[in-house]
């Protein structure tokens, strides 16, 4: 499938008709490059190519139904609406190649409004032209199925890329079911699968008859309820697939209303977001206080209550400090060392031991004013400690009294912040649209959980179909025992196994191609050369292992980039084994890359990865060094610019230039 053009008439951010040519030839130039800012259209556009394709099943739905009609109501551009249009449509042009035969196809998926009642209905009609004649009803269906069967959604999806979304696809079992999806329509055995079911009908057709032996009647019970199970998983794992689209639509329809906002509220919108700043910060500050005012509380109040008593005890630690002083001079002057001293200064004066006891006496007077007794015997440190903390609380009236009055006025601040923010919220025109981003906001959480909860009911019901399938096993052991090559079971399960042989060599033989191609881009493009020395695919689960020279790797140690490099490894190695002409798309494919890597992607990688290459970029991703070598190889190239005051996408289309 090479798509050709598409064209878009007021669905999404598409006011009116806008179309892409997005056809390439042969002439090495197979890139097709599409630039914008965020909230531009790129979403949009690829959004389009598969509701072309697939319809009501692209939102999770077999049958276009009040749901669906709802989702492209809601996909009507508003600018169209105000203006009383009544059309919307999606043609997408593209050719198909099967059998070396190529016939270009041209779908056309038109929505028409019907107002009656003052309620709104929508029509949906689908043409569909094969090679310039346009098919007839019937056709049109037969035509629509036949892509569905052939070319189905999971295929297209598989080749999208996301660089946003590679960690989670990576870092979980997202990417083996995924893989477990495709490669069988890609590999071309989905054929003897569907053989395979068709054998298991003739075995339900005969127990009609009262054909079968007990055993047998069990096996085909048990096998109807695993079908019904897998159909159930089937119904609710489209029901995440849709429950997804909406998530993603409501998050679409929130940024508008913020740019919405943002233009309509001009310098209200900044004044919000200064005084939004202004209150959170004032109430830091405010917290901060009050969390210092419980300390007080908590500490120092009880001290400060008893602060006579504290103030007696620091006289009586004073004191005491003193007479440890007194203690050890005391002890000097008794050793003899005063009365030597006096003896030899008055050595010419008539002096006796009496006047020198009556001068220690005196000296013992002017250090010890009054009697002194030692009650709490503290140590120099346990002293100190005291005379700091007597010092403190001296000082934390006047704290406690400058923290209650900085509260105080930030209180009275925040209060008129507040106000302010109130009248913004007042202001007609800005607060509808603040009420209507939090109702989304509100309906976008609801789905986050709904999404959550079929998730575990499809979790349980994986493990109910994996018990009755060790049941049907042993069933099946037990009948083929019995009877030998004597029943008709037997020989349809031998033609099965037959075919689950040739799908195990089949898928294998596939498989070690892949391994092969993807072992080979993945060290081409790495910046490190051999740095992955192996790489083992399970060919019945899928489940990728690599190996480096210090033996398994873990995926959770690779890079942003090297993840990214791998994703894109695989992409390559599952579309060359699979000989299908299909487009590859890329979304936001250099962001996370870093210099090395990017130049490797672009002039090793997307010139051969398919035969046309869609890349969406933002107005930043891919500009400089990158686009000079990207530039050999751009078939087309088109940038976006949405205005937000008149609502018009316009797409510059640079070919030429």
């Amino acid at each position: 499938m090479i798509i050709n053009k598409i064209t878009i008439k007021n669905y999404g951010i598409y006011y009116k008709e806008n179309a892409y040519d997005f056809s390439v030839e042969d002439n090495g130039k197979n890139i097709i490059l599409i630039n914008g800012k965020n909230g531009s259209g790129k979403t949009t556009l690829l959004e389009s190519i598969k509701l072309s394709l697939y319809g009501s099943l692209f939102h999770g739905l077999k049958n276009p139904n009040k749901k669906y009609y709802e989702a492209i109501h809601k996909k009507f551009n508003t600018k169209a609406l105000n203006e009383g249009e009544k059309e919307s449509f999606i043609e997408l042009d593209f050719q198909w190649n099967e059998n070396n035969d190529v016939d270009i196809y041209r779908i056309k998926r038109i929505w028409t409004l019907n107002k009656k009642d003052n309620k709104t209905k929508i029509v949906e009609t689908v043409e569909i032209v094969k090679n310039d004649i346009l098919l007839t009803n019937e056709e049109t269906e037969n035509t629509e199925n036949y892509f569905r069967k052939v070319f189905p959604q999971k295929i297209f999806d598989f080749f999208f890329f996301d660089g946003e979304d590679v960690k989670n696809l990576i870092s979980n079992d997202y990417l083996e079911l995924e893989l477990k999806e495709a490669v069988y329509t890609l590999f071309d055995i989905d054929i003897f699968k569907s053989l395979n079911t068709n054998l298991y009908s003739y075995m339900k057709n005969r127990s009609k008859n009262n054909d079968l032996t007990l055993e047998e009647e069990k096996f085909l019970k048990n096998n109807e309820i695993k079908d019904k199970i897998l159909q159930h998983i089937a119904e609710y794992e489209k029901k995440i697939t849709g429950l997804k689209i909406e998530e993603e639509e409501t998050q679409i329809q929130v940024k508008k209303l913020n740019d919405r906002f943002k233009y309509i509220g001009g310098d209200i919108y900044n004044k919000r977001g200064e005084i939004e700043k202004n209150i959170l910060e004032l109430e830091y500050h405010k917290n901060k206080s009050t969390e210092q005012l419980r300390n007080y509380l908590a500490n120092e109040i009880p001290l400060l209550i008893n602060r006579d008593t504290l103030i007696s005890i620091a006289d009586q630690v004073k004191k005491e400090d003193n007479l440890k002083e007194f203690e050890v001079i005391s002890s000097k002057i008794n050793d003899g060392t005063i009365d030597n001293i006096l003896k030899e200064t008055f050595q010419n004066k008539n002096i006796n031991d009496e006047d020198i006891e009556k001068f220690k006496l005196n000296l013992f007077k002017s250090f010890m004013n009054e009697e002194t007794r030692s009650l709490h015997s503290l140590s120099y440190d346990e002293s100190h400690k005291i005379k700091i903390l007597i010092k403190d609380l001296e000082q934390k009236p006047n704290d406690i009294m400058m923290t209650l009055e900085d509260r105080r006025k930030k209180d009275i601040v925040l209060t008129k912040e507040r106000k302010k923010l109130n009248d913004i919220r007042k202001n007609s025109e800005v607060q509808e649209i603040l009420e209507e981003i939090a109702n989304l906001n509100f309906i976008n959480q609801t789905t986050k959980l709904e999404i959550l909860k079929i998730q575990d009911i499809v979790r349980i019901e994986k493990e109910k179909a994996f018990k009755i399938e060790l049941v049907i096993n042993e069933l099946k052991d037990k009948i083929i025992k019995s009877k030998k090559n004597k029943n008709k079971f037997n020989v349809v399960n031998k033609i099965q196994n037959v075919i689950n042989n040739f799908i195990n060599i089949k898928n294998a033989e596939k498989i070690e191609g892949v391994e092969k191609i993807f072992l080979e881009t993945f060290n081409t493009l790495h910046r490190k050369k051999g740095f992955i020395q192996k790489v083992k695919i399970n060919s019945e689960t899928l489940e990728i292992k690599l190996y480096h020279k210090y033996g398994l790797l873990d995926n959770d140690l690779l890079s942003a980039g090297e993840k990214q490099i791998y994703i894109l490894s695989l992409l390559f190695a599952f579309l060359k084994v699979s000989g299908k002409e299909l487009p590859l798309v890329f979304d936001t494919l250099l962001g996370r890359l870093d210099q090395d890597h990017r130049a490797n992607i672009i002039k090793s990688y997307l010139p051969k990865a398919s035969k046309q290459v869609l890349i969406l970029s933002t107005d930043s991703e891919v500009k400089g060094e990158y686009y000079r070598l990207m530039k050999p190889y751009l078939a087309k190239e088109y940038t976006l610019d949405y205005d937000i005051n008149s609502q018009i996408l316009t797409i510059n289309n640079h070919e030429g230039e």
